[in-house]
């Protein structure tokens, strides 16, 4: 037997639910223990009461209009959100996951803050499976939720780990075994420096002693060589990860002699001199292999190491550890932007151990970084897989089997 589009029934959404208004509720109110306090935004806090009972749809009415929230537990809705009362026998989880796939956002008609009017939402045509076809859709995407939200812990506890082991890889090091150093069964190991406690055999010094050349500040241009030439970081491309991120920077003329002088090489360190956020002043990152002669504008500090003293990958992670912001932060200055200086960065403090030892300790964290971006991208196919779905199975354009004796 097949199953024909004709058994889905075209509806409004006032056929199938009401959205009630939340209530107020001071924020004061919010705090402590008891049941989920649900605002525009998802959970905003905890109250003693509840309006309704679970399991419940929760939708943003003011600001984040149209997001939608699934609640397990008895809540709290406030007067930025509507929640749903059923008026049918349809399936609630496949109520849920339909109010998720429309574009309620779309919905808004304010001047101000944004909002959405029930009644707008009333009016959506909607098709309506029957409620076994709707149990068995809210089945599916339900099951790549959860594989979502699995993948998604795994990659915070990787990330928990990551951070763990860093500290301890640059506090601590890898001994010749592949074994982290132990400062209490050994304390004869350790030494005393500016950064804390740190292995004996390790040196230690100011950043600018393992300078191959002078640190440099960027090129200045004006808005009219931009446009074409060639390619110049600037601060965004600094600050989405540990390596600069070229694919959008910027071209700009530069002439032969301000292209070799302001030119970057992989494994230069670069620093933003300025930043508008405290965190983001003297903020380190790497320069990966560029497929092409790249620049770095004015707001930028390049420093180059002498690589067989200092890794580049080394210092970047230890720069970009707590331990290397703890030692930045104090050397911020704070006018309009905040700021450092190029002596500012040449006086960071920073460990040396071997250069064999360096490589090992990269290693070590590359191993957590490759399983990290390994579960990354399987959660970005889960969510394209999750998006897919909702849209073919939500639609009808995918059927799926409610009776093992239904042909495809």
């Amino acid at each position: 037997m097949s199953i024909s589009i004709d058994e889905w029934q075209e509806k409004i959404l006032a056929n199938l639910i009401d959205l009630e208004y939340g209530a107020g509720l001071l924020e004061s109110e919010r705090t402590g223990e008891g049941f989920p306090v649900y605002g525009s935004s998802g959970i905003v806090g905890k109250h003693r009461n509840y309006l309704v009972e679970a399991p419940g749809i929760v939708v943003g009415r003011k600001g984040s209009i149209g997001s939608v929230f699934w609640t397990n537990e008895a809540f709290y809705p406030i007067d930025t959100t509507y929640y749903v009362q059923q008026k049918t026998e349809d399936d609630l989880r496949w109520i849920y996951w339909y109010l998720t796939y429309l574009p309620l956002h779309k919905l808004d008609t304010s001047t101000g803050v944004p909002g959405l009017n029930r009644n707008d939402a009333y009016k959506v045509k909607i098709f309506v499976p029957p409620p076994p076809e709707q149990q068995k859709i809210a089945q599916i995407l339900d099951t790549i939720d959860q594989l979502i939200a699995v993948t998604d812990t795994h990659i915070t506890k990787l990330k928990k780990t990551k951070a763990g082991l860093l500290h301890d890889l640059l506090t601590r090091g890898i001994d010749e075994h592949g074994e982290l150093r132990d400062p209490t069964r050994h304390p004869e190991q350790f030494q005393d420096s500016p950064l804390g406690r740190i292995p004996k055999d390790w040196e230690f010094g100011k950043l600018c002693n393992f300078y191959a050349v002078p640190a440099r500040n960027g090129l200045y241009k004006p808005a009219e060589y931009y446009g074409q030439g060639n390619l110049m970081i600037h601060m965004p491309q600094m600050f989405r990860g540990l390596e600069i991120d070229a694919s959008d920077a910027a071209r700009v003329e530069v002439s032969s002699d301000e292209l070799e002088r302001f030119s970057l090489c992989q494994g230069d360190l670069v620093f933003a001199r300025r930043s508008l956020n405290l965190e983001g002043a003297g903020r380190c990152s790497l320069v990966p292999q560029l497929n092409e002669a790249t620049t770095f504008e004015s707001s930028i500090i390049r420093v180059r190491l002498s690589k067989d003293e200092l890794v580049p990958t080394f210092a970047n992670y230890f720069l970009n550890s707590e331990i290397g912001e703890r030692l930045r932060l104090p050397l911020i200055r704070q006018v309009a932007v905040s700021g450092v200086s190029s002596e500012d960065i040449a006086s960071l403090p920073i460990p040396k151990p071997s250069v064999e030892e360096q490589n090992r300790i990269i290693s070590q964290i590359e191993t957590y970084e490759k399983l990290i971006q390994t579960k990354e991208l399987q959660q970005e196919k889960l969510k394209l897989l999750k998006k897919g779905l909702m849209t073919d199975l939500l639609t009808g354009k995918v059927r799926v089997k409610t009776d093992p004796t239904q042909e495809n």
